[in-house]
């Protein structure tokens, strides 16, 4: 499977838990988890310039209503690279209060780091010193485990459920927002 295959059912794979959270508008949104490089940079810094200038802007391009933003600001090497996603079923003023939490957010979560991201059931906001779409390898996840034993048919099971994230996938790769959501629903005797 390739990196970018992997990227998919893992962005699949957050869309579909996503729905075990719940968020309203006037609420702040929870933070579902953080990542945060083990290198650091210096305050008052020219990355840190950069950074802030990101996460003050980023903001404003979720009126796009596209949902997804990426962008750069800097020269190397305090060249910072950012980006944004929000759930594909949310509007854009939910979009756009996620981000804007999320861009105040993440320093809370990595107040020095030279890469963050911090996930929310409705959005994701990310920067890193280096290229994020051109280095996949690098991306962080999180795992969601099944809290529920499968004990009849465990193989079976686990088809159905690789079957569900490739139909998302695929549905997803074709909705301009990159965003799908399967549901099954199978008693014990039909798996």
């Amino acid at each position: 499977m390739s990196s970018i295959q992997f990227f998919m059912i893992l962005v699949c794979l957050l869309s579909l838990s996503s729905s075990l959270f719940t968020f309203t508008s006037a609420a702040d949104p929870t933070c579902v988890s953080h990542f945060c490089s083990e290198k650091d940079f210096s305050r008052n810094s020219t990355y840190q310039s950069n950074l802030n200038l990101i996460l003050s802007s980023v903001p404003r391009y979720t009126k796009s209503g596209y949902g997804f933003y990426r962008t750069t600001e800097g020269l190397d090497p305090n060249k910072v690279y950012g980006l944004f996603q929000c759930r594909g079923d949310v509007n854009t003023t939910t979009c756009q209060d996620c981000v804007a939490f999320a861009s105040k957010d993440v320093t809370q979560h990595c107040p020095t780091q030279n890469e963050a991201l911090v996930w929310y059931d409705l959005c994701y906001l990310r920067y890193s010193n280096v290229s994020i779409i051109y280095f996949p390898d690098r991306n962080p996840s999180i795992k969601y485990y099944n809290q529920f034993n499968v004990t009849v048919e465990p193989n079976r099971f686990q088809k159905l459920v690789l079957s569900l994230l490739k139909e998302a996938t695929t549905q997803a790769v074709n909705d301009p927002k990159k965003f799908a959501t399967r549901k099954e629903n199978r008693t014990t005797s039909q798996i």
